[in-house]
């Protein structure tokens, strides 16, 4: 229960509160629909920037057919330029929806996502999280003229907000996926005894499939080391152990002679008496 000291305030937020659900299914389709695989219907595609890189990518929007989510809806962007498997999942999704992969995008891939947003497809996707973003994959798709999952006529349920912006992601998500797609092609790489990896795994899959292993420093190179760093697992790189210093053999230094305190008195010289001459002999006291 609210305290007495913001009860009140509370209080009068209420209406915004429950206004703000509105606006929250309709630029995030509400709740974070869990991970799943759902049958669903494309309802719009088109071409945005995102916020921050400025980069281009493909915002898709799908709704939720069936199942406690049914009349959901939830969008992620398909990167264009976000690191090199971008271009490779964007032609692949194009040819899911029916289309052949443009030749020239300048020319061609505005009217092919329009074309795919009238279309309607079904779709079998699965979800995944990254942070509070989606990645979609479709599975399987099917024409909206086709029979539903249940064998019932086709009903397409086009969004009625689906011409409105999609929300923009931000750097982590595409970073994310970056790092994923940069970890996936290092683990496809390496002889991974027992363990398979997939354009499925998410970065924590496939974290969790590489921990097990370790390499030495030696054998990775810098980009290689580098991405273990980024993704956290530097302690899987075994590094030499720093060589200890050799100390340089020292000579040993002869002491200097003490310094005389007093100078040595020169030897004194012999006194030679001089030669008596011979004369009479004195008298001799008693």
């Amino acid at each position: 229960m609210a305290t007495t000291q913001f009860k009140k305030q509370l209080a009068s937020l209420n209406g915004t509160w429950k206004k703000a659900k509105d606006k929250q299914d309709e630029m995030f389709g509400g709740a974070m629909i869990p991970e799943a695989t759902y049958m669903a219907q494309l309802t719009s595609a088109k071409l945005v920037l995102t916020k921050q890189s400025q980069k281009l990518a493909i915002s898709r929007t799908f709704l939720i057919l069936e199942g406690d989510f049914e009349g959901k809806t939830l969008s992620d962007l398909m990167g264009l330029s976000f690191n090199e498997y971008s271009p490779v999942y964007a032609r692949r999704w194009i040819e899911q929806m029916g289309y052949a992969a443009p030749e020239d995008l300048s020319e061609e891939l505005e009217n092919i996502l329009d074309a795919i947003t009238k279309d309607a497809r079904y779709a079998k996707i699965k979800v995944k999280h990254s942070g509070t973003y989606y990645n979609i994959d479709v599975l399987e798709a099917s024409a909206a003229t086709d029979s539903d999952p249940e064998g019932d006529p086709a009903d397409p349920q086009i969004d009625s907000n689906a011409d409105e912006e999609a929300p923009e992601t931000d750097e982590a998500s595409e970073g994310d996926a970056a790092l994923t797609a940069a970890l996936l092609e290092f683990a496809t790489s390496q002889d991974l005894d027992g363990v398979e990896v997939s354009d499925e795994d998410t970065l924590d899959s496939l974290k969790g499939k590489l921990a097990d292993f370790q390499w030495q420093d030696g054998e990775l190179t810098s980009e290689e080391a580098e991405l273990l760093t980024k993704v956290g697992l530097v302690e899987n790189i075994i590094r030499p152990e720093p060589l200890a210093l050799k100390k340089s053999p020292t000579k040993a230094v002869p002491a200097k002679p003490a310094t005389a305190v007093a100078k040595a008195a020169p030897a004194a010289k012999a006194v030679t008496a001089a030669p008596v001459k011979p004369g009479k002999a004195g008298p001799k006291k008693k």
